[in-house]
């Protein structure tokens, strides 16, 4: 009998275990063909939220595969989600930072300051947005490093985002002789105009 009720059980946690993995292709499936009508139409904040929701909805569904197979392994499940709600208070206090984080990350999507494969400036670093997590967002730096930053502080940074610019403003200072007349540096000024004129992209 034992055998039997070891069997019966690996049966229906590979019957769970084969359900979550259907449920999580699906939503890669969804995910992409939403991902392609939405880009067609235009929506790219809305292809920008696409990410967050996708990792949100296999958490959840990975959460249910789990609290089905332990209830398949013969685990008190009902004793154990009572358990769960004694210590909420303590697991709300624990994820405080965790849920900052989470809407730091829904506010950076929704807002758009950056995007993924922007460059921009965050503080005093410069970088290459790579992925915006619900917990952190990764910027590639000039280093070529990878740096991680809490959602919740990276939402709350002066963000530059130079991919955005229309026109990229050339500043600079050019030294001349103290010797220079009056007719060379006339010369020097309507030459460097000539020069910047006849260039296609100033």
């Amino acid at each position: 009998v034992p055998a039997h009720e070891f069997l019966q059980g690996l049966v229906k946690g590979l019957a769970v275990f084969a359900v979550a993995w259907l449920l999580l292709r699906m939503v890669d499936v969804a995910t992409g063909v939403l991902r392609d009508q939405l880009e067609r139409d235009g929506k790219r904040s809305a292809v920008a939220v696409l990410p967050l929701g996708e990792k949100a909805i296999k958490v959840v569904l990975l959460s249910f595969a789990f609290i089905a197979l332990l209830q398949n392994l013969g685990i008190n499940v009902t004793g154990l989600i009572a358990g769960l709600g004694v210590g909420g208070l303590a697991v709300a206090l624990a994820a405080q930072k965790t849920v900052e984080n989470l809407f730091g990350g829904v506010s950076l999507i929704v807002d758009q300051p950056v995007r993924v494969g922007d460059f921009c400036r965050f503080g005093d670093k410069v970088g290459t947005v790579e992925d915006v997590g619900m917990r952190t967002t990764r910027v590639r730096t000039l280093d070529r490093t990878v740096v991680s930053i809490p959602n919740a502080e990276f939402a709350h940074m002066q963000l530059e985002n130079f991919a955005l610019r229309d026109k990229i403003r050339f500043f600079t200072k050019l030294g001349l002789r103290y010797e220079t007349t009056a007719d060379q540096l006339r010369w020097v000024l309507a030459e460097l105009k000539r020069l910047l004129v006849a260039h296609p992209k100033i």
